[in-house]
């Protein structure tokens, strides 16, 4: 494979690599977040939102 071509085929790569990095970034907060973690926490708004008394 000639210089260029794989030069070529490596920027291709990285830019591809970039653009999902910032798409990613937009829900980094949900991604780094576990699902179990998620549970508990819908578990506790659960809980006191469906509280009796105040």
């Amino acid at each position: 494979m000639a210089w260029h071509a794989l030069f070529s085929a490596f920027s291709a790569v990285m830019g591809e690599l970039m653009k999902f990095t910032l798409l990613m970034c937009a829900i980094t907060s949900y991604l780094v977040v576990r699902y179990r973690e998620r549970k508990e926490i819908a578990e506790e708004l659960s809980k006191r939102v469906n509280q009796r008394s105040i």
